[in-house]
Order: C-alpha cells, then structure tokens, then sequence
C-alpha cells in the first residue's frame, strides 16, 4: 500500500538514470470514485490529473508539486487499461 506518495515519487527519481522510465499501473480513481471512496483501506487515489503535479512543465507543477516536494517529471504517455491508467514518466534531470 502506498502511504507516502512524495517519497515514494522522489526513490524513483532518484534511483532512474536520466534515460530511464517509470511505467506504473494505478486504478483509475476517478472513473471509479464511488468505489475507490468506500473502501476503508484506499488511502490515496490517483487520476490523470494528480500526474501534472509531478509533471514539470504544468501548472499543477509550478503552483503546487515542486512547492511540496515533488521533483520533476517529464510525463511520456498516459493510456487507459480497462479501470486502469498506465502511465510512463521519466525522471526530468
């Protein structure tokens, strides 16, 4: 279970070379947020939109992300898998 999503976000940058991709598989909590939102153990829920808080050319970016913590991301694809998103990012050095 992910609990802290900041250190979780900043091992990988850290442990990427420059070259390298990160490609997680998370449930899409906004197609399914009645679901996600019941179940008592879902911490934390990701959509297409939580990614541009660690993208560094978005708004979310700027305004947000790198103000609490997050470093860098260059974001290469987001693509729907059923009630999946998978997304694919690389480190942003």
């Amino acid at each position: 279970m992910l609990t802290n999503t900041k250190h979780f976000m900043n091992e990988c940058y850290r442990v990427l070379k420059p070259d390298g991709i990160l490609n997680m598989l998370n449930f899409d909590a906004f197609r399914f947020s009645s679901l996600f939102f019941q179940d008592p153990e879902h911490k934390k829920g990701f959509t297409r939109e939580t990614y541009k808080y660690f993208v560094y050319d978005t708004s979310y970016y700027k305004n947000f992300g790198s103000i609490y913590g997050y470093k860098p991301w260059e974001l290469i694809k987001i693509k729907e898998e059923g009630s999946c998103l998978r997304v694919k990012m690389s480190p942003h050095k």
